[in-house]
């Protein structure tokens, strides 16, 4: 079978549509023989440079679905804002967009014990681009996605990625140099994720860690990949074996032509939560991160081709022989 491109019909998810956009030509950065004509350009950006605190000036409904404020801090909000209420902790997402002293809010807590929003009340909106991730849950990413597996309907044979297949995800990615990383505070962050659909975290997951790249997810021991290189496009390409049994599962990882992680025996699916079912993958890629992140992060990435031999990403010579890993210090994300 010959490769195919994931970003077929890819569904954009994050924050704003205008974070993610195709560029071709001057507009893509760098240098190289990894540079591809066509690269998507991803950003995740901050609303306001700084936290800001604004203040209720009138109770909300019973219902909590507006609150109001000064006509000065609602210029100040944006759709997607979160509000933390620094009286009750509760967390308030802006659902909509703000006008006159009206902002439409939705509980980002349904569960909570909180009081209702009280005359007088302050919030604070952190800085950075957040996403209601279901579950009314605050995520800061912004992603395209593709390769779902219509699960409830489909056999498992059907799916795009179905259990037992060998798959290879090649791709060439260019961050900036000038890409915000931090040597001394573990701020997680992810560039690619092959996500369960009923899960959580990802199984396997490339990461950013202070300045190099990490094989993450929660099935992966966690494992440095060597330093980034800002400024310079690179290809990167992720063999599987698609498992969820530890055994029958593998992973490798290839940099510039460099195995930089030899091939190893792991998990790479998930379960559902009956234990039994295999939870389908589908990949998703973008800039995913901690809340704590304020700065402004941009990615460029080539398309992303998936084939099922590793012939078709130009890797010809043998591959390693499969290795069980040692123990050790496992590095999370959460999804």
């Amino acid at each position: 079978m010959p490769p195919w491109q994931a970003e077929q019909q890819p569904r954009v998810r994050g924050v704003e549509q205008n974070r993610i956009t195709a560029v071709t030509g001057a507009d893509i950065p760098g240098t190289g023989a990894n540079k591809p004509s066509g690269a998507m350009r991803i950003e995740l950006r901050s609303y306001h440079n700084n936290d800001i605190t604004v203040t209720a000036t009138a109770s909300a409904l019973a219902s909590d679905t507006t609150i109001t404020m000064a006509n000065s801090d609602v210029t100040r909000l944006f759709d997607k804002d979160f509000l933390l209420n620094t009286r009750s902790g509760e967390m308030l997402r802006v659902n909509g967009t703000p006008s006159g002293t009206s902002v439409p809010v939705l509980r980002a807590a349904p569960n909570t014990t909180a009081a209702a929003i009280q005359s007088g009340d302050t919030f604070t909106v952190s800085g950075g681009d957040v996403n209601d991730s279901g579950a009314n849950y605050a995520t800061s990413r912004a992603e395209v996605y593709g390769r779902f597996a219509n699960s409830s309907t489909d056999p498992a044979a059907l799916w795009p990625d179905p259990v037992g297949s060998e798959r290879w995800y090649s791709w060439s990615i260019f961050l900036p140099s000038d890409y915000p990383t931090y040597e001394n505070i573990n701020q997680w962050e992810s560039l690619i994720q092959f996500k369960g659909q009923y899960g959580g975290s990802p199984p396997i997951a490339l990461d950013v860690y202070h300045s190099t790249y990490r094989l993450g997810g929660t099935k992966g021991l966690y494992t440095g990949l060597g330093s980034m290189n800002k400024g310079q496009w690179e290809k990167i390409i992720i063999g599987m074996k698609l498992s969820p049994d530890p055994i029958v599962g593998w992973v490798e990882v290839w940099r510039n032509g460099v195995q930089v992680m030899a091939r190893r025996t792991q998990a790479t699916m998930d379960y559902k939560s009956d234990g039994v079912t295999p939870d389908p993958i589908y990949v998703k890629q973008g800039i995913y991160r901690d809340s704590v992140w304020s700065d402004t992060h941009i990615a460029y990435y080539s398309p992303l081709v998936v084939a099922d031999q590793s012939s078709d990403v130009g890797i010809t010579v043998a591959q390693s022989p499969q290795v069980v890993p040692d123990t050790t210090e496992y590095w999370g994300v959460q999804a």
